[in-house]
C-alpha cells in the first residue's frame, strides 16, 4: 500500500483509543525523505510518497489505511555528544569537522549538540 498524505499527527486526534495502530519504527534521517520504504510492527510494508510538499513527516505522523486504522511512524532515538569548545578558534575547527560529516548539529549557549 502507498501512503500519500499525512493523516493528523497522534497527538492531534482526539479519539485516538477508537483506532487500531500500526507502528513504524523510522530514524531521524528518514524524516526528511519524500518517498519511503516502512514495516510496520505487525509485518505488513508500505511506501511512503508525500505529494504535498508543504507536507512533512515527524514523529508522531499518523496515515489512515482504513476505517479507524492508522500506520504512525516512530523515530528511533539518536545518540548524540555534547562538545564544548574552549575559544572561537576550536569553534571554527569543530565546525569545519562536524560540517564535513553532514551531521545535523545545534548550536546554544556556547555548546555544539
Amino acid at each position: 500500500m502507498i501512503l500519500t498524505k499525512v493523516f493528523a499527527n497522534v497527538d492531534e486526534i482526539n479519539d485516538l483509543e477508537l483506532y487500531h495502530i500500526e507502528t513504524c519504527l523510522v530514524k531521524s534521517d528518514d524524516l526528511t525523505k519524500r518517498i519511503l520504504r516502512v514495516t510496520s510492527d505487525h509485518g505488513n510494508d508500505y511506501g511512503i510518497r508525500l505529494e504535498d510538499d508543504s507536507e512533512g513527516l515527524e514523529n508522531g505522523s499518523a496515515f489512515k489505511i482504513g476505517p479507524k486504522r492508522l500506520v504512525v511512524l516512530s523515530v528511533l532515538p539518536d545518540e548524540v555528544i555534547k562538545i564544548v569548545p574552549e575559544d572561537i578558534d576550536d569553534m571554527g575547527v569543530l565546525a569545519h569537522l562536524l560540517g564535513n560529516l553532514h551531521k545535523p548539529v545545534q548550536v546554544e549557549n556556547g555548546q555544539i549538540t
